[in-house]
């Protein structure tokens, strides 16, 4: 009897660990949405929006990094030229690019982007950044 509880214990602890770490791999995030052209105002500042300029993270008088998001400045801020925030020689390079892909601290705080959404930042600045 001792030996069958002994088996049961080993087979019960094989059964459960082995139950317990097989857990499938998400598939991949892929994004089949994204328009042709991006555009600013249509595409890339409702993320911005959703997701930058709120709880006063990249807002008001004193925004992270000085960075200021706001739907009324995002567009000047992020294509001043005297900053390095998007690189149109090489986009995935760009500052606010590695920032949402996890370079350095990851933006925004609250995790990483939809592949959609940083595939659709990409674009524009692969576009041109207009």
């Amino acid at each position: 009897m001792n030996s069958n509880l002994i088996s049961i214990l080993i087979l019960g602890s094989l059964l459960s660990t082995s139950c317990g770490n097989n857990s499938v791999s998400p598939k991949p995030e892929t994004c089949t949405s994204l328009p042709d052209s991006v555009k600013f105002t249509s595409t890339i500042l409702p993320i911005i929006n959703k997701n930058c300029n709120t709880g006063g993270c990249h807002s008001g008088s004193k925004p992270d990094g000085n960075l200021n998001l706001e739907a009324s400045k995002a567009f000047a801020s992020l294509t001043n030229p005297k900053k390095d925030y998007i690189n149109l020689q090489n986009p995935s390079n760009s500052m606010v690019y590695s920032m949402m892909m996890g370079g350095g601290t990851v933006m925004p705080p609250s995790g990483q982007l939809s592949v959609c959404s940083t595939n659709a930042v990409l674009k524009w600045i692969e576009q041109g950044g207009k």
